[in-house]
């Protein structure tokens, strides 16, 4: 309970579609916090809204009454980029006026809450921004790495990308081409391979993808040049097929390929090796003739 004004104040941050309560709901049952009827679902930034109980729906407006509540107070919680991570909402059991002292104190609250969550977005922003590849919007190396720290026993695969002739691209055309296709590159990455893969530039012309992978290294068949074929396969022989179209940028027309070496998580296996292994595949690739896939399956039994 909030003295100064009178009233018994939560904050409601935003999960989600709804909401989820940072201290005690006041009275009755908390799930009519996410109600879509209820007022606060329906403020903008900066937003006050002061709303009597009787105008609220049934069943909160008969938990209120009863609990001797006139007036539900609503302040919108605006963090520093215009939006609204939170909403504070403060029960009050006067029904008289609001005095000037009280309205300060409910304005200083408010203001603190946004100081709060303003910081935090910063933070969060800041964070993003160091796990972030910036030209091609990808996350970046560090985020592999915190991502494999977190991975625990689940069972994944990696393909680890490399591109053939990205050298020459630059060399010819120059860095601003260059990076254009590895933009460009970075999407048609992010097309090719499964909505719940995560998808990492890790290096200058370097990109990894993480994901679901066959636990127990039996594949369904073989390529032409003995490669087994799992999903992850399928995805890296599409990998190499997307990312062998000529690419058009400023009036030239840009050809690269792309070598990908892939690895499937055997039980127990550290998360790091498992990169490593499509590392070596990946050199597999290359020293195969560039521009095709290898399995690490296959590596390993050589």
């Amino acid at each position: 309970h909030a003295s100064p004004i009178e009233a018994s104040g939560v904050v409601l941050m935003r999960a989600g579609e709804g909401f989820e309560t940072i201290g005690a709901w006041p009275f009755g049952d908390a799930e009519y916090v996410n109600d879509r009827r209820m007022p606060w679902h329906v403020v903008g930034p900066d937003d006050a809204r002061d709303v009597h109980v009787s105008d609220l729906p049934e069943p909160l407006r008969s938990h209120a009454e009863r609990a001797g509540y006139h007036w539900c107070w609503i302040r919108s919680i605006t963090a520093d980029d215009d939006t609204v991570p939170a909403v504070f909402v403060a029960w009050r059991s006067s029904a008289g006026a609001v005095s000037p002292n009280q309205e300060r104190h409910l304005a200083e609250t408010v203001a603190v809450a946004q100081l709060a969550f303003s910081h935090d977005n910063r933070r969060r922003k800041l964070q993003r921004a160091a796990l972030t590849d910036h030209l091609t919007g990808l996350s970046n190396r560090l985020d592999m790495a915190r991502r494999l720290s977190e991975i625990g026993l689940d069972h994944f695969g990696v393909l680890y990308i490399d591109l053939d002739g990205f050298k020459e691209v630059n060399d010819e055309h120059g860095h601003d081409v260059g990076d254009a296709v590895l933009a460009i590159t970075a999407q048609r990455i992010c097309s090719a391979v499964r909505s719940d893969d995560a998808v990492y530039r890790v290096g200058g012309d370097e990109f990894v993808v993480i994901g679901r992978g066959r636990s127990d290294l039996e594949f369904d068949e073989f390529g032409d040049d003995g490669e087994p074929f799992d999903e992850l396969g399928l995805i890296a022989q599409r990998l190499v097929s997307a990312l062998s179209v000529p690419i058009g940028i400023e009036g030239h027309v840009v050809r690269i390929g792309a070598s990908v070496g892939s690895a499937v998580r055997q039980i127990g296996e550290p998360a790091e090796h498992v990169v490593r292994r499509a590392d070596r595949a990946l050199l597999g690739a290359k020293r195969s003739g560039k521009s095709r896939w290898v399995s690490a399956a296959l590596v390993d039994v050589r």
